[in-house]
């Protein structure tokens, strides 16, 4: 089948599965006694933890290009209590900035405009560092 004009390499495929080859099992023997286990639940990272990845002078990375990594697979895994409500389950990606050389933020669409769910990815170690609600109405005072 061919692929449409408007495909873009860092949407979910059309069957919306996704390969498994980056997901890294935890090796905790720990046990814990709360829900969000911290070595089996995606990292939500702070605003400044986030912040801290992010460089001032970002280059949108061409939504054209492969994603250095299947990160499909750590989206998957993300509690449902970390999307405030929104709604990503279209797995659509428009924007992707690669920040210093060493991290990519791909922004995952929702419902409502100016709302992203932020993956961080670690590209020297194509792993996600963790993910991050931003919702620029509510930064920005937009509607």
């Amino acid at each position: 089948m061919p692929l449409p004009t408007t495909f873009n390499y860092y949407n979910r495929d059309q069957t919306g599965t996704a390969a498994s080859e980056h997901v890294k099992l935890s090796t905790c023997s720990r046990r814990h006694l709360w829900t969000r286990h911290p070595c089996l639940v995606p990292p939500l990272l702070t605003e400044d933890e986030y912040k801290a990845r992010w460089d001032p002078t970002p280059q949108e990375w061409a939504r054209t290009r492969n994603p250095p990594f299947d990160f499909w697979p750590y989206f998957d895994s993300i509690p449902e209590d970390d999307f405030n409500g929104h709604d990503f389950s279209e797995g659509r990606v428009t924007y992707a900035w690669q920040s210093d050389g060493a991290h990519q933020h791909v922004l995952v669409d929702c419902e409502t405009p100016n709302v992203f769910l932020v993956l961080v990815l670690d590209l020297h170690a194509s792993s996600v560092l963790g993910h991050h609600l931003l919702d620029l109405n509510r930064l920005y005072g937009l509607a």
